[in-house]
């Protein structure tokens, strides 16, 4: 009961705080994208970093709407999500596949991102090869798509259909809506549901969240390793050596940050998902109640970049 009134209550301002965070995001991300693409900022990590400002360019892009039309301007007597206009009850539905695949895009590129700068930390000479702008590229186009195919189950679980409310009883006056439903094929094939939770679970949520784990603590000690070396090479008067190794570790301290961040956020979520597995009614009784907070982590996570970046 007590999430269920946090719920309720935190939905008042949710509106209001997503919309902020998303025009912030919005611009925050189109200067990210307009200063990476720039032609002495062009490299295979700040290709990698310019697709990650996309994938989140375009979560707020569409949660933007959401938050004015289901939370600042929704009709009283109706829940989330559902609508009176059948078009807005359709992009809700556009827009929860279309945010999973951009979210999950940016999951594994910042996964992909950490395994390019733990690749350059270790590999100092090979390095510029191993994660060349081929490569980086091959890989962007990899996680687009595969995104997109591995969310594919989740495009057949979800449906709409026409409601009706009673609003008064005595002169029954009532109003239809539009609200979302299990689709024909998740109610014939309840597999493709399951199917569905589960990679959603594993692939959007445990896996990355355990390789951000150990890609984190990996980074950690690479750059303690780095340090060392720069340590060695400025002991031993290789001033520009060192100070080029300097600005790598400046570079590999924001990245950390990027993926930590990440972390921080995906983490409590993964934890979330798993539990749904193992306890009977987590998912409607803790998770749901959860969901908008879940929400506003996310997309502060996307819109935070930018602070990083000149931090």
């Amino acid at each position: 009961p007590g999430l269920d009134n946090f719920r309720h209550t935190y939905a008042g301002y949710h509106g209001y705080i997503a919309a902020v965070v998303c025009v912030w995001g919005i611009a925050a991300n189109l200067a990210n994208i307009i200063v990476l693409t720039r032609k002495n900022m062009i490299s295979s990590t700040n290709l990698i970093l310019t697709w990650l400002a996309v994938a989140d360019l375009l979560t707020m892009t569409s949660y933007f709407p959401v938050s004015i039309h289901f939370y600042i301007m929704k009709h009283p007597d109706l829940d989330f999500p559902t609508s009176e206009s059948q078009h807005w009850i359709h992009f809700m539905l556009f827009h929860i596949n279309f945010t999973v695949v951009a979210h999950t895009v940016a999951i594994w590129l910042t996964i992909t991102l950490a395994i390019w700068r733990y690749l350059y930390i270790c590999y100092p000479t090979r390095g510029q090869d191993l994660c060349s702008m081929k490569r980086a590229k091959i890989a962007i186009f990899v996680v687009y798509v595969l995104s997109a195919i591995i969310c594919l189950p989740n495009y057949m679980v979800n449906a709409t259909k026409l409601n009706e409310r009673v609003v008064n009883e005595t002169t029954n006056s009532s109003f239809q809506y539009y609200e979302f439903c299990q689709s024909s094929i998740s109610t014939a094939y309840p597999v493709v549901d399951n199917f569905n939770y589960w990679i959603q679970a594993i692939l959007i949520k445990l896996i990355p969240c355990a390789l951000l784990t150990i890609l984190t603590i990996l980074l950690v000690m690479a750059m303690h390793e780095a340090n060392k070396r720069r340590m060695k090479l400025k002991s031993q008067g290789k001033r520009d050596e060192s100070a080029r190794a300097r600005e790598n570790n400046r570079t590999t301290a924001m990245l950390l940050a990027i993926v930590g961040l990440f972390l921080l956020t995906e983490l409590p979520q993964g934890i979330l998902t798993l539990c749904n597995s193992f306890i009977e009614n987590f998912h409607v009784d803790v998770y749901s109640p959860l969901g908008d907070v879940l929400d506003i982590t996310a997309l502060l996570n996307n819109s935070i970049n930018f602070v990083l970046y000149c931090t």
